[in-house]
């Protein structure tokens, strides 16, 4: 598809931003030489193969860890006008952005990599198989398959969460069969509708004109030879209604489980968590 040198440059802000994300996961997640990751930066569009994948050890699981942010801080600083946010609003939009990326990018890894073998891959490379459903840790007779109460606790609080991911988001996400160019823009957009009632007037000025340049670019996109016209635009955004609803729900269950010192978390999601909007 053609677009002009305008309205490519938006689409051309956002690629990079992501696959300068996907390089970052690319080098602290897989054993990937550095020459690789040169060569290929600009045009990576899953940080992860399929041989990189690695199943999830939910004994082990801490959540997000610090460099876990300090690439999602590289990413959250390069949002158009985020420097010009009051501080309040640069922390809430970090937080956003956090939770956002954290089911988009799993939703899109697994429409990559997993799907076909009903895998969830998550952010930093692991992978749950989803096929059949794995237990929720809410059954009867769920404690007699693990060897202490610890691991049975840490289980029943995670798995209900990444189960509701999988059904509520990355299924339904999956059955999109978005481009990269589309997924850049619908994470981005989302990140701005996300954070939209939760600024200042000022800043939710500058959302909206963040967000209608991003929504303006989308349809043209979608409009052009085998875009799939207004039915696609639609569907890309309705998506970010489970989408959103998918991340605040995440935020909530990561909570509860840092109140329950379910997790032994690093205090920078202590911190996280404990922000007031």
């Amino acid at each position: 598809m053609l677009y002009s040198i305008e309205n490519n440059s938006i689409l051309q802000y956002y690629h990079s931003m992501e696959t300068g994300l996907c390089s970052k996961r690319r080098i602290m997640y897989t054993n990937t030489g550095m020459d690789f990751i040169l060569d290929t930066h600009a045009n990576l569009q899953c940080p992860f193969t399929v041989n990189d994948l690695r199943p999830h050890d939910y004994r082990n699981f801490r959540g997000m860890l610090r460099h876990d942010f300090v690439m999602l801080f590289d990413y959250a600083t390069r949002f158009p006008e985020f420097n010009s946010f009051t501080s309040h609003e640069k922390n809430m939009f970090y937080r956003q952005i956090v939770a956002v990326d954290f089911i988009l990018s799993s939703a899109y890894y697994t429409a990559k990599l997993g799907q076909a073998h009903r895998q969830m891959v998550l952010t930093n490379g692991e992978y749950l198989n989803m096929d059949p459903l794995p237990m929720s840790g809410n059954e009867i007779d769920a404690r007699r398959y693990f060897d202490c109460d610890e691991d049975f606790s840490k289980y029943r609080a995670l798995m209900p969460m990444h189960i509701a991911i999988w059904e509520e988001s990355i299924v339904p996400f999956s059955k999109l069969n978005v481009t990269f160019e589309e997924f850049c823009l619908l994470k981005a957009l989302t990140v701005w509708q996300a954070t939209y009632f939760k600024l200042t007037e000022n800043g939710r000025e500058k959302c909206r004109r963040q967000r209608n340049i991003i929504i303006g670019f989308l349809s043209k996109m979608c409009h052009s030879p085998g875009g799939g016209g207004e039915h696609r635009v639609g569907e890309l955004l309705m998506s970010m209604n489970y989408l959103r609803e998918s991340a605040q729900k995440l935020t909530t269950s990561y909570v509860m489980l840092t109140v329950f010192n379910v997790l032994n978390c690093d205090s920078m999601l202590h911190e996280m968590l404990n922000f007031q909007y």
